[in-house]
C-alpha cells in the first residue's frame, strides 16, 4: 500500500503549495507509476467535509491503483 498525504486538490494546489502538501494526484500517480496496489489518501483539507474527501475518492474511479481516503481515528494494518 501506498500512503501519501494528500491535502489539496490538483486545481488548489497553485494557491496554497506554500502549505507544502501535495496534491491527491500526484500522490494516486506517484502509487501507479511505483505499482502498488493501492493508494490511502490522508492528511485532509481540515476544512473538507467527509463527503468531499468521498467526491475526491470517487474522482480516482479509474486509476491503475484502488484509492481509499484515511478517516480520523481509523488503524490500519501494513
Amino acid at each position: 500500500m501506498g500512503v501519501r498525504a494528500s491535502q489539496h486538490t490538483a486545481d488548489e494546489l497553485p494557491s496554497r503549495a506554500h502549505f507544502g502538501h501535495s496534491a491527491a494526484d500526484y500522490a494516486v500517480r506517484l502509487g501507479e507509476v511505483a505499482g502498488a496496489r493501492s493508494v490511502l489518501l490522508f492528511h485532509h483539507d481540515p476544512t473538507r467535509t467527509d463527503d468531499e474527501v468521498d467526491a475526491m475518492v470517487a474522482g480516482f474511479a479509474e486509476a491503475a491503483v484502488q484509492v481509499t481516503g484515511a478517516c480520523e481515528g481509523e488503524t490500519i494494518a501494513l
